[in-house]
């Protein structure tokens, strides 16, 4: 619980720190305009989501950036191979809120880790007999780190991580977290 409300409070006050930082560098850049890239991220989120669960990653391959799309498309073949079929229900985007910004002088290496808060209900069935494979459902709210790069088209998904998969203090240099 208690490491839930520092990660929280690191959240918000990151989120902070990057908004102001996106207001001031989005005079020069308009897809740093904070409204303008939470609006990206929702496109990304709901055309991903969509592709992910009707086993068609290719549908969001403008979305997302050619390391990400291989592995999608390596995953999604996998589960084709065990005859399993992914189902997303009642997907929601709840928030996105900015926790790191790193834009460079030539665009160059530019990116922008955002924290993703969704909700959603999904699982696996069997292809051949419809039937809901009982371990792998999961429902309820999804918390993950979603780093977006330039893209030929705006920002594009470039990677993902779970909330509980790193240290947030590791990951993020601590340069954002204090």
């Amino acid at each position: 619980m208690k490491k839930n409300i520092i990660r929280s409070y690191n959240i918000i006050q990151k989120s902070k720190k990057n908004k102001e930082l996106l207001k001031k560098i989005s005079i020069y850049d308009n897809t740093l305009e904070y409204k303008t890239l939470r609006e990206r991220v929702a496109i990304c989120f709901y055309i991903i989501q969509e592709s992910w669960m009707k086993n068609e990653i290719s549908r969001a391959k403008n979305y997302m950036s050619e390391k990400l799309y291989k592995l999608y498309s390596n995953r999604i073949n996998e589960l084709k191979m065990k005859n399993r079929i992914n189902i997303a229900e009642d997907i929601i985007l709840v928030n996105s809120k900015p926790i790191e910004v790193a834009i460079g002088e030539n665009g160059n290496g530019d990116y922008i880790w955002m924290y993703v808060k969704g909700t959603r209900k999904s699982y696996q069935l069997d292809a051949g007999t419809k039937s809901t494979i009982k371990d792998t459902l999961n429902k309820g709210v999804f918390k993950e780190y979603w780093k977006f790069i330039r893209g030929s088209e705006g920002w594009i998904l470039d990677e993902t991580l779970k909330l509980d998969d790193i240290s947030e203090k590791v990951y993020f240099k601590e340069r954002l977290c204090s």
